[in-house]
C-alpha cells in the first residue's frame, strides 16, 4: 500500500526536482552574467589607470631627473639618493 503512495507522489516530485534544477541554472546563469559584467569593470579600470600613468609619464613635469623605480619615485635632485617619495 505505500508503494502505491510512493508511486502517485513520484509525479509530483518529478516537477519539483525539475523546478529545482531550472532554479539552479537561472542562478548559475544569472552568476555567471554578473561575473562577465565585473571582469569588464575591472578591465574598463584597468584601463582607465594605465592611461593616466601613461598621461603622467608624458608630462613634462616631471623632468630628466625623475626615475621610476618599483613603487617608489626617486628624484635626482636636490637631497640626494635618500630622497623619494613612495608611489
Amino acid at each position: 500500500m505505500e508503494r502505491l503512495k510512493l508511486i502517485e507522489q513520484f509525479p509530483a516530485f518529478k516537477d519539483l526536482a525539475k523546478h529545482s534544477v531550472d532554479s539552479i541554472r537561472k542562478a548559475h546563469k544569472a552568476t555567471l552574467d554578473a561575473n562577465e559584467k565585473s571582469q569588464e569593470h575591472f578591465r574598463r579600470a584597468s584601463q582607465d589607470q594605465r592611461d593616466a600613468l601613461k598621461d603622467d609619464l608624458g608630462r613634462d613635469e616631471l623632468g630628466l631627473g625623475t626615475v621610476f623605480v618599483g613603487a617608489k619615485v626617486v628624484g635626482a635632485g636636490k637631497g640626494g639618493p635618500g630622497d623619494s617619495l613612495e608611489a
